[in-house]
C-alpha cells in the first residue's frame, strides 16, 4: 500500500514552487482553494493537511468545482446573469 504524500498548506505550496519556480499561482489563491473546499483537505487543530495528489488533480483541472459548472452554463447559454 502506497501512502499519499501529505503536506501542510505552506509545505504544499513550497513544493509547487520548487517544481515550478515561475508558477502564476499565488499562496493566497492556493489557500482560498483549500479553504473553499476546491482542494480537499483535512483540518487537524489549526493545521490543514493536504494530499499532494489532490493538489495535482486540482491544478490539472480534474477536480470538479462549482465554478466550472457555472462557467459551463454561461458558455452554453451565451448570456450572463446580472446580479
Amino acid at each position: 500500500m502506497q501512502l499519499p504524500k501529505i503536506r501542510t498548506m505552506q509545505d504544499a505550496y513550497e513544493e509547487i514552487k520548487a517544481d515550478d519556480p515561475n508558477t502564476g499561482l499565488s499562496f493566497y489563491t492556493f489557500r482560498q482553494a483549500i479553504l473553499s473546499g476546491k482542494i480537499p483537505s483535512r483540518k487537524e487543530g489549526r493545521i490543514y493537511l493536504i494530499a499532494m495528489n489532490n493538489v495535482a488533480e486540482y491544478l490539472a483541472g480534474s477536480l470538479r468545482t462549482e465554478e466550472k459548472d457555472i462557467l459551463s452554463e454561461r458558455e452554453i447559454s451565451g448570456t450572463r446573469k446580472i446580479s
